[in-house]
């Protein structure tokens, strides 16, 4: 009987080490260095070549990527911000608009962010680099030709 009892003890606690709720982990997130990032785009036509940007890619249980680029002085300190809520360090396209989980952002003279209202960020390369392109509107601003690079 003490042999059975210890048995079931046993059985019963391997089932309940195999039953723990174990989440499903995202791929390591690539390394990218986020003080060699370039990026370019038009806005209204005009040109914007960042003097500074980031990427970071931030490993939380959603993980999100953060780009954000901003001119110097010499172009009225404009900024371009995009984040991808629910990354899964996958390349492909990410939709921007009111409902998704990709917004995109545009200031000028650190004034009150524009809030994009549609567009795109295209994720072409991701290993040990980010590489990709982006568009969006807002209701005062059209970005397009955007390219970044983060090595």
């Amino acid at each position: 009987m003490k042999r059975l009892l210890f048995l079931l003890f046993i059985v019963s606690l391997g089932f309940s080490f195999y039953s723990c709720d174990k989440k499903k982990k995202d791929p390591i997130a690539p390394q990218v260095a986020t003080d060699s990032v370039y990026t370019y785009a038009l806005v209204n036509g005009e040109t914007f070549t960042s003097s500074t940007s980031d990427l970071n890619i931030y490993h939380t249980d959603e993980p999100y990527l953060v780009f954000t680029a901003e001119t110097g002085p010499d172009q009225n300190h404009k900024k371009i911000s995009i984040r991808i809520d629910d990354f899964h360090y996958q390349p492909g396209d990410y939709y921007i608009s009111d409902t998704s989980n990709t917004k995109a952002l545009f200031s000028k003279n650190d004034s009150v962010s524009d809030v994009a209202t549609s567009g795109m960020v295209r994720i072409s390369v991701l290993d040990k680099s980010v590489r990709g392109t982006f568009y969006f509107s807002t209701d005062n601003y059209t970005v397009t030709d955007g390219k970044f690079a983060a090595q």
